[in-house]
């Protein structure tokens, strides 16, 4: 997995509350499954530095929608037994690593442009995260 940018300031900002530091009305394509729509000359100097910054600020987003799932779940969480959270933590890994082997082999064949390759792929990268993150909780559990 690649390291997530820390030192990267679009990072932080899309990290913290979203109605405040990043204009994310664009973004919510990106959370989707491709097939996206081609953009037109993605790869101009700009445009490439344009997918950079695009890829930190869904790493910031993601990471605050991570951490936003993982304190629902937790109370979710907190009323069942042991025995039941594992239970119910394994079924969400199932239905993540599903979600994940249903990108990957998409991906195999994908012919988008470079941004939409690229952002294919950081949206696989999140979705082996999801799957990593469960299966250490579960480990927990045991």
């Amino acid at each position: 997995m690649e390291p997530l940018p820390r030192d990267s300031l679009v990072f932080q900002a899309a990290l913290q509350d979203a109605d405040h530091h990043v204009d994310e009305s664009n973004l919510a394509l990106w959370d989707e499954d491709p097939p996206y729509a081609i953009s037109p000359s993605a790869d101009t100097p700009q445009e490439l530095e344009y997918t950079d910054w695009l890829v930190e600020v869904m790493h910031g987003r993601r990471l605050r929608q991570e951490n936003e799932r993982n304190r629902e779940r937790a109370m979710q969480l907190a009323c069942h037994s042991a025995k039941e959270q594992k239970k119910i933590l394994k079924r969400e890994k199932a239905l993540a690593m599903g979600e994940w082997e249903a990108l990957a082999s998409f991906l195999k064949g994908y012919r988008g442009g470079s941004r939409e390759v690229k952002m294919a792929k950081h949206l696989l990268q999140w979705r082996a995260r999801t799957v990593f993150d469960l299966f250490l909780l579960i480990e927990r559990l045991e």
